[in-house]
């Protein structure tokens, strides 16, 4: 494996990781809107 090789991979593992991460958050928020009465309830 040579330098550009190793670049290359480490973009492709670092894009999906981001990926990954923002498609948690935007779960995240969307549910957020969703279900504050529910996080609300359950936290009383």
């Amino acid at each position: 494996m040579n330098g550009k090789h190793i670049l290359h991979y480490v973009e492709h593992v670092l894009a999906q990781r981001l990926e990954v991460e923002l498609t948690g958050l935007l779960e995240e928020l969307l549910g957020l809107h969703g279900r504050t009465p529910t996080i609300i309830s359950m936290s009383k």
